[in-house]
């Protein structure tokens, strides 16, 4: 665990960690992830985007009023607290603009897929169980995606750290970091400006979060995304671990396999048969050591 200080001005109702989890990159108006906890010892994560003093830090504020907005709408929708990392505080001093976050045991994703040490879900991602506890995870974000599609806005930015899981023994993940999140219009300043996402596009869609995703789903399976973009690869060859119905969904997710809807229905549906296969081929295998 790492040290913990007290600081002043909003903050001064939380217990931080010294480093951050995330740095915050001004340039790109990314906010920075910190651990802390309430004066109950109550865990939460701190979303900071720092003031420079002197600085016009007008988009900075629009980008917090954006995600503030996002999470108190999204709230009211059914199963957003299931899916969705609910926002329990905010506020801003002249040092920065700030949001807190409920992680309940989890932490961003990022932070694990970097650690020196991985969980074993992660380490052991080629193995059946292991599979299909990571497709039952991501299940739960094409759910939050969806959930986010039907009220008409995107999200622009899922990578590991919009994620939060205690990677434990059942699924858990959820989603977050709903700053560039938008409803299919740019967020715009009192003054007419564009804030720019960090992977800025000449169009946004629905379909540029599922290519998110499946670039993030690629990490956490541990398939290789060379060989998964390169369509002269037949599915069944891209990783010896990955059944041709996997490579084939993450392609189509990926915009490389056309299929007449691409949406949270079809991926969900093709999400639980690969995991029913993975079930069916642990309860074989468990069968067959089983026999005498």
């Amino acid at each position: 665990m790492s040290n913990r200080k007290s600081k002043a001005g909003y903050l001064s109702e939380y217990i931080l960690d010294d480093k951050y989890l995330l740095r915050p990159d001004r340039k790109l108006g990314r906010a920075g992830i910190d651990a802390a906890r309430t004066k109950d010892s109550r865990e939460v994560l701190v979303k900071t985007w720092p003031r420079a003093k002197g600085a016009d830090d007008q988009d900075l504020e629009v980008i917090w009023r954006s995600e503030i907005r996002q999470l108190q709408r999204l709230s009211a929708v059914p199963r957003a607290d299931e899916l969705l990392m609910p926002m329990v505080g905010s506020g801003k001093d002249k040092d920065g603009f700030y949001l807190v976050l409920d992680p309940g045991q989890g932490t961003p994703l990022g932070v694990l897929l970097n650690a020196s040490r991985k969980s074993s879900l992660l380490a052991q991602a080629r193995q059946p169980r292991s599979r299909r506890l990571l497709w039952a995870n991501l299940l739960r974000l094409v759910l939050g995606v969806e959930l986010l599609h039907s009220q008409g806005s995107i999200h622009r930015n899922i990578d590991p750290w919009s994620v939060v899981t205690a990677l434990g023994e059942e699924p858990d993940f959820r989603l977050t970091g709903f700053e560039w999140s938008m409803r299919i219009v740019a967020i715009d300043t009192n003054d007419g400006r564009k804030v720019k996402a960090p992977r800025e596009e000449k169009t946004f869609s629905f379909a540029r979060d599922w290519r998110d995703l499946a670039h993030l789903a690629a990490i956490i399976l541990d398939i290789p995304h060379g060989p998964l973009n390169d369509l002269k690869i037949v599915a069944s060859r891209v990783a010896e671990h990955a059944p041709a119905s996997e490579v084939r969904l993450l392609r189509a997710m990926l915009g490389l396999e056309h299929v007449e809807r691409l949406d949270g229905e079809y991926i969900s549906t093709r999400i639980q048969s690969i995991i029913d296969d993975i079930a069916a081929e642990v309860a074989g295998k468990d069968s067959a050591l089983a026999s005498p």
